[in-house]
């Protein structure tokens, strides 16, 4: 006999016109009608096997008010109908999954309780219903807290069960050495498991790029391998400031040919997201002329946009004092405003040369001596 839900719908509605009905009938004729979109016929015969303590119909009527399926959502209600669905005897662990998720993240009247989400989590999986973001985040729970071993038995459940995020964070632990010895070749082999297995928000492709990009630890650095990694991340929309510019700067430091198009196209994609590093390096390109013309009025405001949108090194400012104690393409020689960004690069622990020391102390005594003289435009 061919599968044929309608007539079976059909059926079961025969059958509860005459009084017989189970918890299966009246949740498939729900479910029937959920699957089709039809949310208040759905609800209607999950209220019906719920007012004959039903535990799977009034385990979908939780279902309803935690998405919101033709009532408001209702995170409380959803929890009042789940833990009643496991009181009546459901047997196959979501109540306790979906119980999990709601306590996990909290929301819609349920505040966050991840203790209690973990318990959830845990009774889920004694009635073998496990998903690979209840385990992973089982582990993660106890990775939080520091308790390295037991996150690692949730991950490896998850991993013998091939699950992507579980085997991503065993890579993690076998990376940082979090409760195991730090072992990267491992690390990479647990990264392309999970990248194997669908792993689709672009952290294992992340970690394998930083992998690659220093090596150590059983592992041989590998710049080009390191960006194809970078570049998978960010087509999974995963990247930082960090690995759009080592990108970039393989093109003009690993390749064969110095690429500074291709560099440029990386730092422009960084800038768009306000990344400094990426920033100021449009900077040192328009003023050292490299892939473009030298543009010194551009790169005081890249240089500038990099100290706005945090940069920490001290390298955009040490790169405005040189610009204004030098002077040309477009600006005028400014000792105050070199001396100024000399100190700030200096307060940020950058490092200075003899030769940077001496510029900072000429401007210092240009300023003094401006403001003794009365002298405009020092």
């Amino acid at each position: 006999v061919k599968a044929d839900r309608k007539t079976a719908v059909d059926w079961y509605r025969r059958a509860y016109e005459k009084h017989n009905y189970t918890d299966i009938s009246l949740n498939r004729i729900g479910s029937f009608y959920r699957d089709g979109e039809n949310y208040p016929e759905a609800l209607e015969w999950w209220r019906r096997g719920e007012s004959k303590n039903y535990p799977t119909c009034t385990a979908n009527l939780g279902w309803a008010y935690r998405y919101g399926k033709d009532v408001n959502a209702d995170w409380q209600q959803a929890d009042g109908y789940f833990k009643r669905a496991i009181e009546l005897g459901e047997t196959d662990g979501f109540s306790e999954m979906n119980l999990g998720d709601i306590y996990w993240t909290g929301g819609s009247g349920v505040d966050a309780d991840r203790k209690t989400a973990v318990d959830w989590y845990k009774r889920a999986c004694e009635k073998n219903n496990s998903s690979d973001d209840s385990l992973n985040r089982i582990g993660k729970f106890y990775s939080n807290s520091g308790k390295y071993s037991e996150a690692l038995e949730w991950w490896r459940r998850g991993e013998s069960k091939n699950y992507p995020a579980c085997i991503g964070n065993l890579g993690w632990a076998y990376y940082h050495g979090k409760g195991v010895d730090i072992d990267w070749q491992q690390a990479v082999n647990f990264f392309n498991r999970a990248i194997e297995f669908g792993h689709d928000a672009g952290i294992a492709e992340m970690n394998l790029g930083d992998i690659y990009w220093t090596g150590g630890n059983g592992v041989k650095a590998d710049r080009k391998t390191a960006v194809e990694f970078y570049k998978r991340a960010h087509e999974k929309n995963n990247f930082t400031d960090e690995s759009i510019n080592r990108i970039a700067h393989f093109y003009i430091n690993d390749g064969n040919n110095q690429n500074y198009p291709e560099a440029l196209k990386w730092w422009r994609l960084g800038e768009e997201k306000n990344f400094c590093m990426c920033t100021a390096n449009l900077g040192w390109a328009y003023y050292s002329g490299n892939g473009v013309e030298v543009n010194w009025q551009q790169a005081v405001i890249y240089f500038e946009r990099a100290i706005a949108f945090g940069e920490t090194d001290g390298y955009s400012e040490m790169s405005l004092g040189e610009i204004y104690y030098a002077g040309g393409n477009g600006i005028f020689p400014n000792y105050e405003k070199a001396a100024r960004y000399f100190a700030k690069a200096l307060a940020k622990g950058r490092k200075f040369s003899d030769d940077e020391m001496a510029k900072l102390a000429e401007s210092e005594y240009q300023c003094g001596d401006g403001y003794y003289l009365g002298k405009n435009n020092f």
